[in-house]
């Protein structure tokens, strides 16, 4: 399984977002030189497949359908034991393995905040990268509108960057202001025009719905909050799609505890619209972005014509390979799931000594794969899980694997059943987990059952 799609961490930022839980730091940005001289130690060295030794320790221990989980020193987490004793940095970076060629065809830098990146320093990674990528491969960067002018981007554009994803997030000053964003809705409109100058024709834009409520906005604390959140989100999709992007991406707000904004809530400092009222904003943005003609090919994207569909991330939700490089990336290779270190320092540290960042490995058994292969499939909204590609990728047949989960789901409406394929009905995008996780059940009983 040759990865097709490459992912270059950038974990730095201007100021923490109080919603993040991401991989990513503020203050760090002095260190930016050194942190990219090791992502480019990191590609040279790549092979874009494991390393021999630890696939040879994997199947002669564990066999194909057993992990090896690798836990490294300095992680307070025990380790797992193995009978075969791997170092810590067996899973060093060998050379091309031979008759295993990669082209890639997509490269995304994400973060944290690519945009801090100089031109010279995105440059680097992209020479780096060169002679891997095939012709008109897909070269996205996520930009934070408060890091961009004119300059930078036609310097952007000029170095083969041409997919740009905007992290406009609202088009509210207040919400802005209560999520730690460092830019205005004017700087958003401002970074859009400008990247429409300097030659981008692929932008997306990034929005999060099911924002708290501020409890300085009348709306939210009368008796028809319902509406204002409603209308607050329906101000940003309209202005949103005045500006007629390539591709819009919008996420429902996910908090964990230990964010200022998990905290605010938890203490009663902010109130979160309930389920129902965030599947309304939901189900508003499908109407909304319908009426604009854009095609709703994934749960949480949209794109105004099939090619400006973002290539890189259909590799995730066909669950194909893909290799990560940078403080705390993750890859997908030939049956393993493995990520480098998290801390920044301790990236660039291994790097300078010769030494794998990598920090665990873990072997994807086959009853996994192919749940995660119809957990993410599903998420493809027009395309689902192929019934023809799932028999070539396998070897057996949708129908037998998950005969139980199917007939439940489309009774229920949350499936329906094409033939070729199947997919969530509208229902069931707005309870995809309760569908997916029929999927994690029956993976779970296989594996028992051996």
């Amino acid at each position: 399984m040759a990865a097709q799609s490459v992912y270059v961490h950038i974990p730095c930022c201007r100021a923490k977002c109080a919603y993040c839980d991401f991989n990513s730091f503020a203050g760090l940005e002095g260190y930016l030189a050194p942190y990219v001289a090791a992502l480019v130690r990191e590609i040279e060295s790549f092979p874009f497949s494991p390393s021999e030794a630890l696939l040879q320790a994997n199947e002669s221990v564990h066999g194909r359908e057993r992990g090896v989980r690798q836990d490294l020193s300095f992680v307070s987490a025990p380790s797992v034991v193995s009978p075969v004793e791997i170092t810590p940095h067996s899973f060093i970076h060998p050379m091309k393995v031979p008759g295993k060629e990669t082209r890639v065809s997509t490269v995304y830098f994400g973060g944290g905040t690519p945009s801090l990146l100089s031109l010279d320093q995105v440059q680097r990674l992209l020479g780096a990268l060169s002679s891997l990528l095939v012709e008109n491969a897909e070269v996205t960067l996520e930009a934070n509108p408060g890091t961009l002018d004119y300059d930078y981007l036609r310097g952007l554009r000029g170095l083969g960057v041409n997919r740009l994803s905007l992290g406009v997030q609202s088009f509210d000053d207040a919400l802005l202001q209560a999520m730690g964003r460092i830019h205005s809705a004017r700087e958003a409109l401002e970074a859009y025009y400008q990247a429409r100058e300097a030659g981008f024709d692929n932008v997306n834009l990034d929005l999060i719905y099911g924002l708290p409520g501020l409890p300085d906005v009348p709306e939210f604390n009368s008796g028809t909050s319902g509406e204002g959140y409603l209308a607050r989100w329906n101000d940003t999709l309209s202005r949103a799609l005045a500006l007629q992007p390539d591709h819009l991406s919008l996420y429902a707000l996910t908090l964990e505890p230990d964010t200022p904004m998990g905290a605010a809530v938890a203490s009663g400092q902010l109130s979160l619209p309930d389920e129902d009222l965030v599947a309304d904003m939901y189900v508003l943005a499908e109407e909304l972005l319908e009426q604009a003609g854009y095609a709703h090919y994934e749960i949480s994207n949209w794109a105004h014509s099939e090619t400006r569909e973002c290539r890189h991330n259909l590799t995730y939700w066909r669950n194909q390979a893909y290799v990560g490089f940078g403080a705390g990336a993750h890859s997908y290779l030939d049956g393993y799931r493995y990520h480098n270190v998290p801390n920044p320092l301790e990236y660039i540290a291994r790097l300078e000594r010769g030494e794998s960042p990598v920090d665990e490995v873990s072997f994807t058994s086959k009853e996994t794969e192919m749940a995660e292969t119809m957990m993410l499939g599903l998420r493809l909204t027009r395309e689902g899980v192929r019934r023809a590609a799932f028999r070539e990728r396998f070897g057996r047949e949708l129908d037998e694997a998950y005969a139980v989960p199917v007939q439940e789901l489309v009774a229920l409406g949350l499936l329906e059943d094409l033939g070729e394929a199947i997919r969530l009905t509208p229902r069931g995008r707005l309870l995809g987990n309760e569908a997916f996780a029929r999927f994690l059940v029956c993976e779970h009983q296989a594996a028992d059952s051996r």
